[in-house]
C-alpha cells in the first residue's frame, strides 16, 4: 500500500469526505480542524517518494497527520526517506563518535564521544555549496533532497568545538530552526565561519520548524527562505572591524587617513542617505607607493565596486544609472594617464562625470541611437568615486570635491604590513559586507536626518565633503565621534598649504611680504618675492616673476594697481584696504592655515608665545561641545588655553601698547615713509621692512 492509500483509507475511515482527482491526488475534509469546505490537498512528492499534505486553511502538516495517528514516516514510499524520519536511529561521524537517536527525543552517546568532527564532514567532497543545519535528521533530510550538508554534535551551542577546517572557502548555508535557541545557534555558527568560508547565510524553512519539516512537506532546498536578523548592528564595533580588517594591508601616513578610509567605506553602503558622495584621492609622488592597494581592499568591501584603469564614460554612465538607488563605488587607478598632458574629449568627458556625480540628483544628456532613431537620454551619475595617480595630474575640481587627498609614500625598509592574497582576504570581508549593509539598512533614516555639527573653522565646499563622514560616525557612536572630527580638521584645517592653488599661493606670500604695512609699491614686492632663488616666484616658466605677472595674477582676485604715495616716493603699487585692496582678497582666498606666519603668534616684545600646534590644541578645546571626548590622539595636558593676539586702543595687533610704560609714549610710531611700525621693527632701526631693504642694497653697492 502506498503513503498516498493510507492516507486516503485513513481519511476515509474517519467519516471524512475524500474526493479522489486521479494521479495520486485528492481533495478531502482537514481532520485537524471542524472543516466544511474539504481544505485539505493531497498530491505527489516533486521527487516521487511520496505524498505531500497542505491545509489551506493553515494547519500545519504535522497536526493533520497526529489528527489521524500517523507520523512523518508515514508520508513516505521510500525506505530511505521512511529511515530518515524513524524515531529511533543512529548517527556514525567521520571520528567515531555515534550519537543515538531515541523516540523521546533523546540524543545519548556513544564511541569517542571527545571527537570534534562534524557529522558527514566526509561527504562533502567538491561540493560548493554546503548546508549546516542544527541536528543529524536535518542534515540526511537536506541530502535526500540533494543537498550536501553537515552539523556538530549535540545541536545548539556546541558548535565552537568542531573542527570547521572542511568549510574552508565553500559557500555555506545556515539553516536555523525557527525558535529563538535555534536562531542563536545559527548567528554562533556563521561567526565562527567569519574568515573560513566563502560566504556564510543564515535560512529558515519555509514550512514547520526546521529542515527535515520543510523538507517533508514537499519543499525544495531552493525554497528555503533568507533569516532576516533582527538583532541591531553595533555600528561602532562594526568599524573596529573594518579598521581592524583594513589596517594591517596598509602603510597609511597617519591613523587619521585610516579613520577615513573606514568611514568611507561603509558611506558607500548607505550613499542614498546623503546630499553629497565626497570623493577620495590617492596620489604619489613615484609608482609603488602602495595606491592600487588601496584600490584593492576598498574593492573587497565597498558597495557594488568597480576596479578600472580604462574605462569609457558610454559605459560608466550605464553602468550607474542601471544601479538605480543602489550606485556602484567606482575605483579608478592610473588617473593619471586620463589626465595627463594632453587633454582628450574622453578625459573631460570622464571629468565632468565625476564632478557633477558629486552631488545626489545630478544627470548628464547624451544622445543614444542611430542618425534616423536619435533620441536624449538622460543619465544618472550619482555615485562615490575613489581615484589614484601620480601626483599633480589629478583636476583640482575634483580634488576640490574630496574628503581627504591621501599622499602615499614608498614604504620604508623597517616598515612592514601584511601579506595580501586577495581570495583569502575576499573571504575574511564577506561578513563585514553582510553587517555593513545590515547598519546601512537599520541606520538609513538616522543618518538622512542627521545634520552632524562641523569643527569650527569647517565651511563651504570642505564642510559639504565631510557631511556624510561626519554623520557616520555620530550614528555609530562609541570613539568614532571625536576621531572623525580628529580626521576632519586633519585635512581641513591642518593641510599642507603647498595644496593651495597658484594664485592662492601668491596671495599667501604677498601677505608675508606686506606685513603690517598698510601699502607696499609693486617692485619692492617682487623684489621680495624672487630675493629666495629657491622660492617658485623665481623661476616661472624660466624667468622670475615681474611686476606684469604679479598684476595680472592678482587681478583675477579683485586686487588693482593704482599709484601710490610712501614718504617722498610715487608709484605702482597695492594698498590692503579698499574694495581693490589685498585685505579683501585674504580674507575671501587665503583659509586659516595659509594665514599663519610670524606676526600672528608674537607678544608684543616682538617673542613667539605659541605655534601652530597649539592652534591645533586651541581649536579642539573650542569643539568640546561637539563632541565629549578630547580627540584620541590629543594628550589631555595639552588642553591649556593660550592668549595669542591682543587687540590694541587703536585697533592694530603687535603694535606699541597705548601705557604709561610704551617705549613710545603712547604714539603710534611710523616710519619716514609713513608706514606703521611694529615694535620689533622700532625698537631695531625705525624704519619698515622696504625702506630697510633698500638701505640694505645701497650700502651692498
Amino acid at each position: 500500500m502506498t503513503a498516498y492509500e493510507r492516507l486516503v483509507d485513513v481519511l476515509r475511515g474517519q467519516g471524512r469526505d475524500v474526493n479522489d482527482g486521479g494521479h495520486g491526488k485528492a481533495q478531502a475534509q482537514c481532520p485537524a480542524h471542524d472543516d466544511g469546505r474539504s481544505s485539505l490537498s493531497i498530491g505527489p512528492r516533486k521527487d516521487g517518494k511520496g505524498v505531500v499534505v497542505h491545509c489551506h486553511a493553515g494547519c500545519e502538516y504535522q497536526a493533520v497527520l497526529a489528527a489521524v495517528g500517523m507520523s512523518t514516516r508515514d508520508l513516505f514510499d521510500d525506505d530511505g526517506m521512511r529511515n530518515i524520519y524513524a524515531p529511533k536511529r543512529d548517527y556514525r561521524y567521520p571520528d567515531g563518535r555515534v550519537v543515538h537517536r531515541k523516540p523521546d527525543k533523546s540524543f545519548p552517546q556513544s564511541g569517542n564521544t571527545k571527537g570534534t568532527s562534524l557529522f558527514h564532514a566526509d561527504h562533502i567532497g567538491a561540493a560548493k555549496i554546503v548546508y549546516w543545519p542544527e541536528g543529524e535528521k536535518d542534515v540526511e533530510a537536506i541530502e535526500a533532497a540533494g543537498g550536501v550538508a553537515v552539523c556538530s554534535a549535540m545541536g545548539a551551542g556546541k558548535s565552537p568545538h568542531a573542527d570547521i577546517s572542511p568549510l574552508r572557502g565553500r559557500h555555506v548555508r545556515v539553516v536555523a530552526d525557527k525558535d529563538e535557541p535555534g536562531r542563536k545557534h545559527a548567528r554562533d555558527v556563521a561567526k565562527l565561519l567569519e574568515g573560513v568560508a566563502a560566504s556564510v547565510r543564515i535560512f529558515e524553512a519555509a514550512v514547520g520548524k526546521d529542515a527535515a519539516d520543510h523538507i517533508a512537506a514537499g519543499k525544495t532546498l531552493e525554497e528555503l527562505r533568507p533569516f532576516v536578523d533582527a538583532t541591531p548592528i553595533d555600528g561602532a564595533e562594526l568599524l573596529d572591524d573594518i579598521e581592524r580588517f583594513v589596517g594591517p594591508f596598509l602603510a597609511l601616513p597617519t591613523a587619521h587617513h585610516l579613520v577615513v578610509l573606514c568611514l568611507w567605506v561603509l558611506h558607500t553602503w548607505c550613499v542614498g542617505a546623503f546630499y553629497v558622495t565626497p570623493r577620495l584621492v590617492l596620489d604619489s609622488p613615484e609608482p609603488g607607493s602602495g595606491k592600487t592597494r588601496v584600490l584593492e581592499v576598498l574593492a573587497l568591501l565597498c558597495h557594488g565596486a568597480k576596479l578600472t584603469l580604462s574605462t569609457t564614460t558610454a559605459a560608466l554612465y550605464r553602468r550607474i544609472a542601471a544601479a538605480g538607488d543602489n550606485p556602484p563605488t567606482i575605483l579608478q587607478d592610473e588617473a593619471d594617464a586620463v589626465w595627463g598632458r594632453t587633454a582628450s574629449p574622453q578625459a573631460e568627458d570622464l571629468r565632468a562625470l565625476y564632478n557633477a556625480g558629486y552631488k545626489r540628483g545630478a544627470t548628464v544628456d547624451r544622445c543614444e541611437g542611430d542618425a534616423k532613431n536619435m533620441r536624449v537620454a538622460e543619465f544618472r551619475v550619482f555615485a562615490p568615486v575613489t581615484l589614484a595617480g601620480l601626483a599633480g595630474k589629478m583636476p583640482k575640481t575634483i580634488i576640490d570635491r574630496a574628503a581627504a587627498v591621501f599622499h602615499m609614500r614608498r614604504r620604508a625598509p623597517d616598515e612592514h604590513i601584511a601579506d595580501f592574497r586577495e581570495r583569502d582576504a575576499a573571504v575574511a570581508a564577506a561578513p563585514l559586507r553582510d553587517r555593513m549593509e545590515r547598519w546601512a539598512t537599520a541606520s538609513f533614516d538616522a543618518l538622512a536626518a542627521a545634520r552632524p555639527v562641523m569643527p569650527e573653522g569647517v565651511r563651504d565646499r570642505p564642510a559639504e565633503c565631510w557631511e556624510a563622514l561626519l554623520a557616520i560616525a555620530d550614528v555609530a557612536g562609541g570613539g568614532w565621534p571625536a576621531r572623525a572630527r580628529a580626521a576632519c580638521r586633519h585635512f581641513v584645517l591642518d593641510s599642507d598649504p603647498d595644496e593651495l592653488s597658484f594664485g592662492a599661493r601668491l596671495l599667501r606670500d604677498v601677505r608675508t611680504v606686506v606685513g603690517d604695512c598698510d601699502r607696499m609699491f609693486s617692485a619692492d614686492i617682487v623684489a621680495a618675492l624672487v630675493a629666495d632663488d629657491e622660492s617658485e616666484w623665481s623661476d616661472l616658466w624660466g624667468k622670475p616673476l615681474d611686476q606684469k605677472r604679479l598684476a595680472k595674477e592678482l587681478k583675477r582676485y579683485g586686487v588693482r594697481s593704482n599709484t601710490i604715495r610712501i614718504g617722498e616716493g610715487r608709484a605702482k603699487g597695492y594698498q590692503v584696504d579698499g574694495d581693490d585692496g589685498l585685505g579683501q582678497a585674504w580674507r575671501r582666498y587665503l583659509p586659516d592655515a595659509a594665514m599663519r606666519d610670524n606676526r600672528d603668534y608674537r607678544d608684543i616684545a616682538g617673542q613667539r608665545v605659541t605655534d601652530e600646534s597649539g592652534d591645533r590644541d586651541n581649536r579642539a578645546i573650542r569643539d568640546a561641545s561637539v563632541t565629549t571626548e578630547m580627540p584620541f590622539d590629543q594628550p589631555l595636558a595639552d588642553a591649556v588655553t593660550v592668549v595669542t593676539h591682543v587687540t590694541h586702543k587703536d585697533g592694530t595687533r603687535n603694535g606699541a601698547l597705548f601705557d604709561d610704560s610704551s617705549p613710545t609714549g603712547g604714539e603710534v610710531r611710523r616710519c619716514a615713509c609713513g608706514n606703521r611700525l611694529s615694535t620689533p621693527e622700532a625698537k631695531a632701526a625705525s624704519k619698515c621692512k622696504p625702506c630697510r631693504d633698500r638701505a640694505m642694497a645701497g650700502y651692498e653697492q
